[in-house]
């Protein structure tokens, strides 16, 4: 076996240009990422994602760069 390595504290930029750092990383598959401009954690994320900036904050401005999503059961469309 292999020794584990511990990524905790890595930092990265992901897709929409945020900036985001490893919280807690157990092993490969479950991350906790730490968005520091919207203070949101990213929970049981992939470390491949977080590597290719797939990641998304719901508090990123995605709609028109002024809207964004946020966290529960909302919807950006409506009857199609």
């Amino acid at each position: 076996m292999g020794r584990k390595i511990d990524r905790t504290g890595e930092e990265r930029v992901n897709n929409f240009g945020s900036k985001m750092m490893i919280k807690e990383y157990r092993n490969r598959r479950d991350i906790d990422i730490y968005f520091p401009e919207y203070n949101w954690t990213s929970k049981h994320a992939q470390y491949n994602q977080f590597k290719n900036g797939k990641i998304k904050c719901p508090y990123e401005p995605r709609y028109f760069c002024k809207g964004y999503l946020g966290e529960g059961k909302y919807k950006c469309r409506e009857n199609g």
